[in-house]
């Protein structure tokens, strides 16, 4: 795993057309067209299998390949606040 000092990730939010940013804030465009899409329900702590699963498994079962852009997440519910048997994210990756 990562060491803790090093790990990075994107937090996003819809923002209006022409919208512009500064200081640490940047804007990045999510692609659109075809993506794999899981579900995971379940502690976050499983959520690395999803991912084993797509990348490992559904991607080459179906002779699909990744496309550009990375994988993202959406949660679904609040991981500070719902019970770990209850988290609900979808993983999304972009297709080729």
């Amino acid at each position: 795993m990562t060491e803790p000092s090093r790990i990075r990730y994107d937090a996003c939010i819809v923002i209006p057309d022409g919208a512009t940013v500064d200081g640490g804030v940047g804007i990045q465009v999510l692609p659109g067209g075809e993506h794999a899409v899981a579900v995971h329900r379940g502690p976050l702590e499983r959520l690395p299998t999803v991912y084993v699963e797509i990348m490992g498994t559904w991607l080459p079962s179906r002779g699909r390949e990744t496309g550009r852009g990375s994988p993202y997440e959406i949660y679904r519910t609040n991981p500070e606040t719902s019970p770990a048997d209850q988290q609900i994210i979808e993983v999304r990756v972009p297709l080729a």
